[in-house]
């Protein structure tokens, strides 16, 4: 990763911050921010949110207008956070209660909330934030588009080379109790193996899942057969090149040898795991620098 690409990456990002730290802070009250998915939207946006001192909830799932209304009165000083939710924008009185819940100015004016039933009106004052991530554009967003100069909306779309950059920044640092040395090994192999399609940030957190299970134990493939499979969009487990195949069977060596002392017991996990023979176990062994 050059120097140039990743401060052209972290400018991007930095806006993305500043937004989401403008309604955290109370100096705006909303921002819509959209791109492609995978690109790295929720991590910089939920990354700010989770580095400051305000109360704030994630609503990833279907919502009524009534499920609207009811968390913004339940939790009127959040910054209530909308992902992935672009069936609700298409509700005009759902939309009606972001509305009024980005009314104004956030420091100067009090923003009310109201519900008018035949038996009974609610209002509560609003003083919390929101922030919507999607990967439509805010006027592909049903009666949304309304909101436009309330929410701030600004597109987010990183090159392939930005998110590759990325994700290797990701799994330098290790992530879900996986080492910085194993993740950025997955990340690699995603980098490699994408070959030119299309980078899914996603992909990098499934991909640490398959060699976490694989690493302890309690998958009958290889995690790199995991993340290729998975990549291909298949069940079928893509056919690996001589230099990869190798590889994984010292990976597995060095583990074996690290795990087992005793020589039986040695050669059972490695027949187990692999199919080969004893002497194929000592000979990565010796090229791994475990064995002499």
């Amino acid at each position: 990763m050059s120097a140039e690409l990743l401060e052209q990456l972290d400018m991007k990002l930095s806006v993305v911050r500043a937004r989401t730290r403008s309604v955290a802070l109370g100096y705006n009250t909303g921002f819509f921010l959209f791109g492609p998915g995978g690109s790295g939207k929720t991590f910089a946006v939920r990354g700010e949110l989770e580095t400051l001192d305000v109360p704030w909830t994630l609503h990833n799932s279907s919502m009524t207008a009534a499920g609207m209304f009811e968390t913004l009165y339940d939790k009127p000083n959040d910054i209530h956070l909308l992902e992935d939710m672009e069936q609700v924008y298409s509700d005009k009185t759902a939309v009606g209660y972001l509305r009024s819940a980005c009314w104004g100015d956030a420091n100067m004016r009090k923003r009310y909330v109201t519900k008018t039933t035949a038996k009974k009106r609610i209002s509560f004052e609003f003083r919390g934030g929101i922030i919507i991530l999607s990967n439509l554009p805010l006027g592909d967003c049903g009666h949304l588009r309304a909101l436009g100069t309330r929410l701030n909306p600004a597109e987010f779309v990183p090159t392939e080379e930005e998110k590759a950059a990325l994700m290797v920044r990701i799994a330098s640092k290790g992530k879900l109790g996986l080492s910085p040395e194993a993740c950025l090994e997955v990340c690699e192999f995603i980098l490699e193996f994408t070959n030119g399609r299309p980078l899914d940030l996603r992909l990098l957190d499934n991909s640490i899942g398959d060699r976490l299970m694989y690493d302890r134990r309690q998958s009958p493939v290889h995690w790199r057969d995991l993340v290729a499979s998975r990549i291909e969009g298949s069940i079928e487990i893509p056919k690996h090149s001589r230099a990869e195949r190798v590889q994984a069977e010292r990976e597995i060596a060095k583990r074996i040898f690290e795990q087992f002392s005793d020589r039986a017991e040695r050669a059972k996990a490695w027949q187990e795991e692999t199919g080969k023979s004893e002497r194929a176990l000592y000979r990565r062994g010796e090229e791994v620098g475990v064995w002499k």
